[in-house]
């Protein structure tokens, strides 16, 4: 068990959880929409009701979630429009009349941590060397 944190609350995430999330970054590293979908299914992010543009745009969502393992080695938050970006697009799709559907409290919650992160790291304006941090992800 992995355990993730939000604004000092703590929960322990199960192993199976965390291999789907590796699969969908794994996909995601390689552009490969159609590695992301199993994984993103088994962790409630969609099912089959939904339309399949919708669902490419959650499998789109995590390809650019991706981005800074893609990067290389500096990769400049504070010059990034990326969690914005990610941000407008959640938006955009949860205003949508045609897809009515809430993932699992679990991923809702890992998503605040990552998006809160992402949103601290742009105001201020960091710079992580990636290929230091995650070595062997790009």
């Amino acid at each position: 068990m992995r355990q993730s944190s939000d604004v000092g609350a703590t929960k322990n995430d199960s192993l199976e959880m965390d291999g789907h999330y590796r699969q969908i970054q794994q996909g995601a590293l390689r552009q490969d929409r159609e590695a992301i979908a199993p994984a993103a299914m088994a962790l409630d992010y969609f099912d089959q009701s939904i339309p399949e543009k919708h669902r490419e745009v959650v499998r789109g969502m995590f390809i650019a979630a991706c981005e800074p393992l893609r990067f290389g080695d500096m990769y400049d938050f504070g010059t990034s429009d990326l969690a914005a970006w990610l941000r407008d697009a959640v938006t955009a799709l949860g205003m949508g009349r045609d897809f009515q559907y809430t993932p699992l409290v679990d991923v809702l919650l890992l998503h605040r941590t990552i998006e809160g992160l992402y949103f601290l790291e742009a105001r201020l304006k960091v710079r992580v060397d990636i290929g230091k941090c995650f070595p062997g992800k790009r």
